[in-house]
């Protein structure tokens, strides 16, 4: 595991007064991560669903939690520039959430 300082990136709709959707501004919340490779049968796994699991990151839950915007969860992982997709979320210990990412091009 290597430790990293990444930013999770939550988005929640917004609409205006009639209801039309609006801009909206990506939260992020810089927090600390173990970063881990996929293992095979995590590649595997999703490779069957049609994604390419290529990273994992380790966070404590309570950032996780705290990272979300109008109980809309972290969508996207951003690490060195490289932006990430969030395609699972798995609680390993009480206090450990571990996030399965695909790269996005």
């Amino acid at each position: 595991m290597i430790p990293v300082v990444i930013d999770l990136v939550a988005v929640s709709p917004a609409y205006d007064a009639d209801g039309y959707p609006q801009a909206v501004t990506p939260k992020k919340t810089r927090v600390y991560a173990d970063k881990k490779s996929a293992t095979r049968s995590e590649y595997w796994q999703a490779m069957k669903s049609g994604l390419q699991a290529s990273i994992v990151y380790a966070v404590n839950v309570a950032e996780y939690d705290a990272a979300a915007d109008n109980n809309h969860a972290p969508e996207h992982v951003e690490d060195n520039g490289t932006t990430y997709k969030i395609v699972r979320t798995y609680q390993t210990q009480l206090d450990i959430i571990e996030l399965t990412c695909e790269r996005v091009m």
